[in-house]
């Protein structure tokens, strides 16, 4: 059923925070929809396929969830998911590409989500959280800190080492390898500034998204033309 030089596996993105994973599952969902893919996403908000919605209630629940897995359709799915679902449902995936945890206030469970990130996934972590930051050793794959401010001690450590880092300076989302960067938005963009007015998206949210496209690889002219076009297509 699987040539040898596949896995079977298409990409999955598991988020996890206190509450604040719903939006950015969304901007994830919609760029992974922009590269192309049929893109299933289980959030807060609802059920969705490839942007349809299918339901609002019980979306995250675990037999809900597996319905992208089962789907021949599917060639990408988005997970949201809390420490109560997790404890009490488990999560409906094995491994995913991408892991990411913003914050939470008992990260000795959240760990899981990090487990079960593949060798050649990403963990996405908050740096300016310590606890959150200190799963990256949980991770089997790589791992890209994030924070509001490039000054962060954990990030600027993890930089210094030759890792990934995402963060905003002087209103520019910055993504940065060692020496290495690249500027992916602008808040001074009129549609950028538009999703921050409207509270459609936060900073925060297209920080996120944009460390968890890029483990993606998903490009800086993908992500940034992502985040304009999700404006035009979620107005609120």
């Amino acid at each position: 059923l699987i040539p040898a030089n596949e896995t079977g596996r298409i990409p999955v993105v598991g988020l996890m925070g206190d509450g604040d994973t719903t939006r950015s599952a969304k901007l994830i969902a919609w760029l992974l929809h922009l590269q192309g893919l049929y893109t299933g996403l289980a959030c807060a908000d609802g059920l969705y396929m490839n942007q349809r919605c299918l339901q609002t209630t019980r979306a995250m629940d675990f037999e809900q969830a597996e319905r992208l897995l089962v789907n021949r359709s599917v060639q990408a799915a988005v997970f949201e998911s809390d420490a109560r679902r997790l404890l009490t449902q488990g999560l409906p995936y094995d491994r995913c590409q991408v892991g990411i945890v913003t914050d939470e206030k008992i990260p000795s469970y959240i760990r899981t989500q990090i487990d079960l990130v593949l060798s050649n996934g990403f963990a996405v972590l908050n740096a300016a959280d310590e606890a959150v930051a200190d799963l990256a050793q949980y991770s089997d794959g790589g791992v890209i800190l994030y924070a509001q401010d490039e000054a962060e001690p954990r990030l600027s450590a993890h930089r210094d080492e030759g890792g990934r880092v995402g963060f905003w300076r002087d209103g520019q989302l910055i993504l940065a390898e060692a020496s290495k960067e690249q500027s992916v938005l602008s808040i001074q963009r009129p549609a950028v500034s538009r999703l921050l007015k409207t509270e459609t998206l936060s900073q925060s949210d297209m920080l996120v998204a944009a460390c968890a496209a890029w483990a993606l690889d998903m490009s800086p002219e993908l992500i940034r033309a992502g985040v304009k076009s999700y404006g035009q297509s979620h107005a609120v």
